[in-house]
């Protein structure tokens, strides 16, 4: 794998912001990306071929055009953004993207909502006013294709910040034939999200949120689900917890047993380049984990971070090692990765599954000077 950023051009393992991370991804429970600027960055820290592509972004990202090849899907992207003042933004993007593979499911109960092969057409727009502590955006979605029905999506976000506050809504409505850029109908097509946050510098640390939709049903047109999640927790400068748990069907499916999905707590100690870490999650009928975590300056130029964790799935007890050293020198850096997975279980005369044992070597270099 490869990488490259420039502030106008990037290539390699894409990763997306901004609209076009919400056409992508505009299901009720998403990120709003109402804050981000659109636009693509290679990960240069990537190992993973699952997207690559290129992208050309000029004037400061108000114009750009990409190629972006992930699973299944080949797409083109052009977005502009014409008005961009402080309190006005507005960006429009068009989308041509091929699917290469058909989702469906030959049970007469269908698990999986159904995608042909086909040409997909992406058209969309977002519309943003800022305030002193506040942004509100909306977002108007349209896709159709070769063998894909036309279909909407309509999208409304509101962040606010307010020193050690934070609160976010977003809301959509999408039609029932409306498709992702990923060629995939929401299975949630009605819904929305709230999220509160209160995280000062010191002291106490809260946070919650809640997401609820009308899902489509096969014996009924519609039900109701909900899910979130709260969480608890003290900053001390230099050691901080937090407790938090996430659940679902709080509201809906009451009989459903499985109500607390993951309960965590995690307690990290940070002093300058030094920082260690102890979470542990426990998933009710899925399993546990504990994980223990660290980094540390070996040298000016060296820097070494490693994590244990030990974790139960199925019955079994798997411990899972990673250790991994970067090497500054200059403009260059080296990282050198080694992570074992699944260990007892899986090892016997060494791994016996793809993943079980990652070599990875990286060098980035950074080209040009800070001014």
């Amino acid at each position: 794998m490869f990488g490259f950023n420039t502030p106008f051009f990037s290539a390699g393992h894409l990763g997306d912001m901004g609209l076009v991370a919400e056409v992508r991804k505009p299901a009720y429970d998403s990120s709003s990306r109402l804050l981000e600027k659109t636009r693509y960055r290679a990960n240069l820290r990537s190992d993973s071929s699952s997207r690559i592509g290129v992208a050309l972004m000029p004037l400061d990202s108000r114009i750009g055009i990409a190629w972006d090849r992930r699973q299944d899907v080949d797409a083109g992207i052009v977005w502009v953004v014409p008005v961009l003042s402080d309190s006005w933004n507005f960006e429009a993007l068009g989308l041509a993207a091929m699917l290469h593979s058909a989702i469906s499911d030959d049970a007469w109960y269908p698990r999986k909502l159904q995608r042909a092969e086909s040409l997909l057409g992406i058209v969309s727009s977002r519309l943003r006013y800022s305030l002193s502590n506040s942004d509100l955006g909306m977002t108007i979605i349209a896709s159709g294709g070769t063998n894909i029905r036309a279909g909407y999506l309509v999208g409304w976000s509101i962040n606010t910040a307010n020193g050690p506050w934070g609160l976010l809504f977003r809301a959509i409505y999408s039609s029932s034939y409306f498709h992702s850029a990923e060629g995939r109908r929401l299975k949630v097509p009605i819904g929305g999200k709230f999220g509160l946050r209160f995280k000062p510098g010191m002291g106490l640390q809260f946070s919650m949120d809640y997401n609820a939709g009308l899902e489509r049903a096969f014996l009924n047109p519609w039900r109701f689900t909900d899910k979130g999640s709260v969480g608890l927790g003290w900053n001390f400068s230099e050691l901080r917890f937090f407790l938090s748990s996430d659940w679902k069907y709080a509201f809906s499916r009451k009989y459903e047993k499985d109500v607390i999905r993951r309960i965590k707590l995690k307690i990290d100690w940070d002093r300058k380049f030094y920082s260690f870490g102890l979470s542990g999650v426990v998933e009710p009928y899925e399993g546990w984990y504990v994980k223990l975590e660290g980094e540390v300056p070996v040298t000016d130029l060296w820097k070494l971070g490693a994590f244990m964790k030990l974790h139960e799935t199925t019955g079994a007890f798997l411990l899972d090692f990673r250790i991994k050293g970067a090497w500054k020198i200059g403009d260059s850096q080296f990282i050198m990765l080694v992570h074992v997975r699944d260990l007892v279980r899986d090892w016997h005369h060494g791994p016996s599954a793809a993943g079980d044992l990652k070599v990875n070597l990286r060098w980035i270099r950074k080209l040009g000077k800070d001014r």
